[in-house]
């Protein structure tokens, strides 16, 4: 078959064009396919090479003319609209491009091109799209189609970064596991790890981000930035020496490195080694000689190592860069107070509260200056200034209800503010001491003693061991007392104060041991006759007139008390019960108002329940009574009262002290007798001398701890 002359030179010169487009004469080559498709117009395939290099040499206008002229004429050319979307890709006409590639999969489902240029194109996609979704799938088709490949390898990290993106993240983690395993190259392998590592960090599997890491590393062994990241993972992870030996290593490297100087400083300061830290904060402050942070770092370490005149050096030069930072004057006026210049710590904080005026932290701090200045007034006004901030500030709620307690003033406010400051911090043992205190102002001694047995448990204090003698002490646990306070003096040898209640107490203790212990067993005996029941005989005497009354007398503890006053036959006609602090005279008492008040008859029966009960005795074995010897009696004073006490066996003989609105009471015990082991009086006395009346009990018959009948002290309605 004979080729014709047109067809001939129609090939020479695309041959011609071929070698000028592999020489890169993109513009001779055009000009010899379109010589070549003048010999034959109706060639499709020179059409679209004319066109591709029109697309190269950038002439759209001209390229898309050909283009969409053999797209019209064949809309199934395929390798035509690839050439077609190229030039609405350059044009940004997205919409066209994607359905240029969506028609192409029409024809040819499995084009390789088609797909992955859609999937990249949609791959840009918002997330949440369902073009999103569909890049996802067009990748995983190419990789179902395409023999494994180097190129590839791109596509499984696109499309693990989309599943990454979609929150997949263990589908991620697989994807490059398959990279690691399929494609052993160098830079194939650092990216798959890498990424690995930073989805495990993410997840929060540090242990396993840092094995990755270490693989990324042993591929970069000089990469600081894998240093410092593994660096940072082994500390997050606690393996604090091999993050150091890490760091260390970055230093050697680039002795300037202030990220790895700084996590160094950060391994100091865990280790509470101040001297490494500020080693290191030096190296970053000539580095970066106007970062005030770095200052205000070493000033801190100064401040914790206590060497504070360096530490105000380097907070006076945070303060001069960043003037206008609270934190700095705070950390300024601390150092100062520390430094006892108080006048220049007040002007640090009251600065920093120009700067911040709602800083709690600053206000509570100025509060404790100005009570370290003695001025109480402006203590109170800053912490309750914290409070109008911070309700719940559990430092000024103690501070103030500490301060009530140390004045005796307002004691329930007291109480309630530091109840609230436990509940905030309920083992804080300056606040249980607190609490105690309040107690031990309110005289409620035994709550004080729970408070601040607590307190002493949680903290060796010289306050807290002073309050708590103190409370022993008004608890008459004199022996208590005097331990505690010497543990307080060894925590603080030249408390004065200390010294002077323990000299005073070791008096009293060399004094009165023997009578304590003479009086605790008389106190003791008292404390075993739990009722009695006596036939007995009440003589009054009021000035010149005198009356005797037969009686029935029973007395159960603590402080149940009935005297019948027995009328013909021996049957009450008249009654007086007594229990606790409750009373009532049943009708026709034999005797009036004017003889004995019902307040006379109170304070009567109170002593003598006092004294059955053993509470006379403790009240004489009190620390700041005072005694006397005689030849066979110990005299008692403390304060308005005055006791007698026999010195053989412990036996009151007389007992007397002040009374509201009567004035003085005298008790007196006479002709004891044993009765069930027990000594017990014939008679006792009780004399109101101003008033010019005495009133006698003779208990002719007593019987102790017989059963009773409850009822006798129930009070009638």
């Amino acid at each position: 078959m004979m080729i014709s002359t047109s067809t001939r030179e129609s090939y020479l010169n695309y041959l011609e064009g071929l070698f000028l487009e592999r020489e890169g004469k993109i513009s001779a080559a055009l000009n010899a396919y379109k010589k070549s498709l003048d010999y034959v117009p109706e060639s499709k395939y020179l059409q679209r090479e004319v066109g591709r290099l029109y697309l190269r040499l950038g002439e759209i206008n001209l390229a898309l003319e050909f283009l969409q002229k053999l797209a019209k004429e064949d809309e199934k050319d395929t390798e035509t609209l690839l050439l077609l979307a190229q030039i609405y890709l350059v044009q940004s006409k997205t919409e066209e491009v994607n359905k240029i590639y969506e028609k192409i999969l029409t024809y040819e489902p499995f084009n390789r091109e088609a797909i992955l240029n859609l999937a990249n194109i949609y791959s840009k996609e918002v997330i949440t799209s369902n073009e999103f979704k569909k890049a996802i799938s067009l990748y995983e088709q190419y990789l179902n189609i395409e023999p494994l490949g180097y190129q590839n390898a791109d596509i499984l990290f696109k499309l693990a970064n989309l599943y990454e993106k979609i929150e997949n993240k263990e589908k991620a983690l697989n994807l490059y596991q398959e990279i690691i395993e399929n494609f052993p190259y160098r830079e194939f392998l650092f990216l798959a790890h890498l990424n690995r590592a930073k989805i495990y960090e993410t997840t929060g599997e540090k242990e396993k981000s840092l094995a990755e890491y270490e693989q990324t590393f042993v591929l970069e062994p000089e990469n600081t930035t894998l240093l410092l990241k593994l660096g940072s993972l082994l500390s997050e992870l606690k393996r604090n020496e091999e993050a150091k030996k890490i760091f260390l290593k970055v230093i050697t490297q680039e002795p300037k490195n202030v990220e790895a100087n700084y996590y160094l400083l950060l391994l100091a300061n865990e280790e509470k080694n101040w001297d490494e830290a500020i080693k290191y904060a030096k190296v970053i402050a000539q580095l970066r000689k106007e970062d005030p942070k770095i200052y205000f770092q070493i000033g801190y370490f100064y401040t914790l190592k206590k060497e504070t005149k360096k530490a105000v050096k380097a907070l006076k030069k945070t303060v001069g860069l960043e003037p206008n930072n609270p934190d700095n004057f705070y950390l300024l006026g601390l150092a100062y107070q520390d430094l006892k210049k108080y006048d220049l710590a007040e002007k640090a904080y009251l600065r920093a509260l120009e700067l911040k005026p709602d800083n709690p932290e600053v206000l509570v701090q100025l509060a404790i200056l100005y009570d370290l200045l003695k001025d109480q007034k402006k203590a109170l006004e800053y912490f309750r200034q914290v409070l109008s901030f911070e309700p719940k500030n559990a430092t000024a709620l103690n501070y103030i209800g500490y301060t009530y307690a140390e004045q005796s003033i307002n004691l329930d406010e007291a109480e309630n503010l530091i109840r609230q400051a436990l509940e905030i911090e309920p083992k804080n043992a300056a606040y249980l001491d607190s609490l105690g205190w309040v107690y031990y102002q309110k005289k409620d001694y035994l709550n004080a003693l729970i408070q601040l047995e607590e307190a002493s448990q949680l903290l060796e204090d010289q306050v807290i061991f002073e309050h708590l003698g103190d409370t022993y002490q008004a608890l008459n646990k004199v022996e208590e007392a005097k331990n505690i306070w010497e543990k307080a003096l060894k925590l603080n040898p030249k408390n004065k104060k200390l010294q002077d209640k323990i000299k005073e107490i070791n008096q009293y203790l060399l004094v009165h041991r023997d009578i304590r212990k003479l009086l605790k067993r008389q106190e003791g005996n008292q404390r075993q006759i739990f009722n009695l029941v006596s036939l007995s005989k009440i003589e009054i005497d009021r000035e010149k007139v005198s009356f005797s009354f037969p009686v029935l007398f029973y007395y159960r503890i603590p402080k149940s008390m009935r005297i019948d006053f027995l009328g013909t036959f021996s049957l009450p006609q008249a009654s007086i019960i007594v229990e606790d602090n409750l009373y009532k005279f049943l009708p026709g008492l034999p005797f009036s108002q004017e003889t004995i008040s019902e307040n006379e008859i109170l304070t009567a029966t109170r002593i003598l329940q006092d004294w059955l009960n053993g509470e006379l005795y403790a009240e004489i074995a009190g620390r700041e009574t005072k005694v006397k010897k005689s030849w066979s009696y110990y005299r008692f004073y403390n304060q308005e009262k005055e006791a007698k006490i026999e010195k053989k066996n412990g036996l009151l003989c007389s007992y007397s002290f002040e009374e509201e609105n009567i004035s003085k009471v005298n008790l007196e015990f006479n002709s004891y007798f044993l009765l069930d082991g027990l000594w017990f009086p014939k008679k006792i006395k009780i004399s109101f001398p101003t008033k010019k009346l005495s009133i006698s009990l003779f208990l002719e018959e007593p019987q102790i701890n017989q059963k009773l009948d409850e009822k006798i002290f129930s009070l009638p309605r």
